[in-house]
């Protein structure tokens, strides 16, 4: 995973990090960090910082700035995946993992919790929201949380209510890793190729490790 900092988050990423390792651990997920850049400067775009989206983050709906934002692949393979930190997103989400076709990443804002990143990048290796959380909602509020699970990662009411390590479901894990085979596997000797470059001291057995169980 590469990091683009447009905007430095409330939350540490160093922290992000941290709790994206414990979770994605318990899923037998490693999580690498391939290269992080520095777009805080005041010679950089500053209005992708506060970042147009569709409502509701759709997937593969994306506005302009979106679209621009994502085109920024600096150091990026080819099918690897990226973590842009944004002061903000209009309209206000803690993160939104709507991406290009084939340009894998998400977006975090400068107010997601320590759990956002985690949860987004779940969203980029194919997974939903949990079932079960929006019962009995009025019609004009279909995704009112009714009976959240502060307990699972991939809530739907907000990373921020998570509540301790939250946990990653056997059917959640096999997804992603199913996801990230297939989305790699036809590509594997030439991704296999860019980390070697990249990490010559880890060898290539634990390269293939990472390369096909986590994709990021």
């Amino acid at each position: 995973m590469h990091l683009k900092i447009w905007t430095n988050p409330n939350t540490a990423i160093a922290t992000m990090l941290t709790s994206m390792q414990d979770v994605y651990g318990t899923a037998g997920i490693d999580v690498v960090i391939g290269s992080r850049e520095d777009l805080t400067g005041g010679n950089i775009l500053t209005a992708l910082r506060d970042l147009d989206v569709v409502p509701n983050c759709p997937a593969g709906q994306l506005t302009g700035e979106q679209i621009q934002l994502f085109n920024n692949r600096n150091s990026v393979g080819e099918f690897d995946v990226v973590a842009h930190f944004v002061r903000s997103t209009v309209p206000g989400l803690n993160g939104c993992a709507s991406h290009p076709d084939n340009t894998f990443g998400a977006v975090i804002t400068q107010i997601a919790s320590v759990w956002t990143l985690a949860h987004e990048m779940g969203h980029v290796l194919g997974l939903s929201h949990i079932g079960g959380e929006d019962t009995n909602c009025p019609d004009n509020n279909p995704r009112c949380c009714s009976s959240p699970d502060n307990t699972r990662l991939m809530t739907g009411c907000s990373t921020s209510n998570i509540v301790g390590t939250p946990i990653i479901v056997q059917s959640e894990a096999l997804g992603m890793q199913g996801f990230s085979n297939e989305w790699l596997a036809p590509h594997v000797d030439h991704i296999m190729g860019e980390w070697l470059s990249k990490f010559p001291l880890l060898d290539e057995e634990r390269h293939n490790g990472i390369v096909l169980q986590l994709s990021v």
